[in-house]
């Protein structure tokens, strides 16, 4: 933050004023990943009561679980059908061992967004959501966040 205030003193005046601002992290790149995919384009409580019902409805969000239930059950947690095929297909990339979510923190920040973006349904906006918000890469922004 002391590089970005000298960089700009007019932002190093809003920096001053507000503070560090500490964002929650989701340690779990798995569940981040399934997470952002729910909040594709929806608002942030919608994204929210369709999470909390997913949770719901498999205890533990895990690709074991997830990958126990029909596109029917997730979709029923109130997503589009194209959406729970993502779900589902995250869940499966992770047990065939397409990606491993174990290692992905261990990875540059463009080959985590590859990986991530190989899956059906996750672009590079899903794949800078997991950066930020799970592996708390401090260098990446989201140009195309809508919300």
């Amino acid at each position: 933050m002391n590089y970005l205030k000298k960089a700009d003193p007019r932002l190093g005046k809003v920096i001053t004023r507000i503070g560090k601002i500490d964002r929650p992290i989701e340690p779990d790149p798995f569940r981040a990943l399934v997470s952002s995919i729910v909040g594709q384009q929806v608002s942030g409580k919608a994204a929210a009561t369709v999470w909390g019902r997913l949770q719901e409805r498999c205890g533990s969000i895990t690709p074991e679980s997830l990958g126990t239930m029909s596109l029917d059950d997730i979709q029923s947690c109130g997503m589009p059908r194209r959406k729970a095929e993502y779900i589902k297909g995250v869940a499966d990339a992770a047990l065939d061992g397409t990606v491993d979510f174990t290692l992905l923190n261990e990875l540059p920040d463009e080959e985590v967004s590859a990986k991530l973006t190989t899956l059906r349904g996750v672009g590079l906006w899903t794949a800078e959501m997991v950066l930020i918000f799970s592996l708390a890469r401090p260098n990446v922004l989201s140009w195309a966040d809508l919300g």
